[in-house]
């Protein structure tokens, strides 16, 4: 499968990044923040749309900060390799994992998602304000390019676990 991600932020040198008003669909990953990134930093994703998106939204692995975007129609069909065979998992709107780094998503719509539309696990540092998350454990993805429905889901808005040193 084609594992293609629509923005990467990679860069760890001086300067911020920014990209804004713009439709990332129809990708493995929707936006990916590199490990090695830092709040200092300033990469921000700003009033774009992330939507139909084979896997994760927009996962948070380093820190970004993400705001007045729409987050909709991810995560239906994640590949979860067992023993050399893929099969679906749904993937989240927004995701991280184990990161201390921490992250800012404001003024967001995040909605429609497969997965849970917020899955932050064991995170720190993250800031959540002002938005608007609804309608977890969407099915039907019509402007898909490989899947339209699928038959699996999980239907949590937000799932905050181990969460640490942040505001909700």
């Amino acid at each position: 499968s084609n594992q293609i991600t629509g923005v990467y932020f990679l860069y760890a040198g001086s300067g911020a990044c920014t990209v804004k008003n713009s439709t990332i669909r129809n990708c493995f990953y929707g936006v990916l923040f590199r490990d090695t990134l830092t709040k200092d930093m300033g990469h921000t994703l700003e009033g774009c749309t992330v939507t139909y998106n084979r896997c994760d939204g927009i996962t948070f692995i380093g820190y970004g900060t993400v705001k007045k975007c729409v987050v909709t129609y991810n995560g239906y069909d994640c590949l979860n390799p067992v023993g050399g065979t893929s099969y679906p998992i749904p993937g989240a709107g927004v995701y991280t994992e184990n990161s201390a780094k921490g992250f800012t998503l404001d003024n967001c719509e995040i909605a429609y998602n497969n997965g849970f539309n917020l899955d932050i696990n064991r995170a720190s540092n993250c800031t959540i304000t002002n938005n608007r998350i609804h309608d977890p454990g969407w099915t039907s993805f019509p402007e898909a390019a490989d899947y339209k429905t699928v038959s699996y889901r999980n239907g949590i808005s937000a799932c905050l676990t181990g969460l640490r040193n942040s505001t909700v």
